[in-house]
């Protein structure tokens, strides 16, 4: 009876030091997973109250309305290079072939937003970030203008192919670059810790 007692017992302290060294690992694996988890919740939130803000008539008449509304004025300057001979009121661009309203969605604020809470809330130096949160603004603005003279065009000589340009191909591109985008700077701010890790 004292031998299987002794039997027991060691059963007993490998099972103990089993479980033991199973949540010591499954400890240390949430560690290493705790940043990324961090940035996720930072970035859902940072958007929750971004689109919990946008949705109000504070943002509509402040800060949604004179983007557009300088959206439509620096396209129609643009257009007129052309040749064009558009006028802008307020958020509209009136021409003689084509007319169109620059609507809440075609501002590229949601994108732009989205790229910088991403850049902001990813867990690396400030030093990585500012560079690319001064730039990508402006990035995202030239990219809404060539949005918005495209489809000018498209309106103006090729109406059947509006639609789709509209809907489909600048949504998705949008959503493209900024997503290639936010990958090629994550994938600089790791090559460059590598880089100083191997200095």
């Amino acid at each position: 009876m004292s031998k299987k007692k002794k039997k027991n017992k060691g059963g007993k302290r490998k099972q103990k030091s089993s479980s033991q060294g199973f949540l010591k690992n499954w400890m240390e694996a949430q560690k290493r997973r705790l940043p990324m988890i961090k940035f996720f919740l930072g970035l859902v939130l940072f958007m929750i109250v971004f689109f919990s803000i946008s949705n109000t008539e504070l943002f509509e008449n402040f800060i949604n309305l004179p983007i557009v509304i300088g959206y439509a004025t620096v396209g129609s300057a643009l257009l007129n290079i052309f040749g064009l001979g558009t006028v802008t009121e307020g958020t509209h661009i009136f021409g003689d072939l084509f007319n169109m309203n620059i609507a809440k969605g075609c501002d590229a604020i949601a994108p732009t937003v989205l790229f910088l809470a991403a850049v902001s809330v990813y867990p690396t130096n400030f030093s990585n970030k500012w560079k690319y949160l001064l730039v990508a603004p402006f990035a995202f603005a030239l990219l809404n203008l060539i949005r918005i003279i495209t489809l000018y065009l498209l309106g103006a000589y090729a109406p059947s192919f509006f639609d789709f340009a509209h809907y489909e191909f600048w949504q998705g591109a949008f959503i493209l670059i900024t997503v290639l985008a936010w990958f090629y700077w994550l994938i600089s701010v790791v090559n460059k810790n590598k880089m100083n890790e191997t200095a």
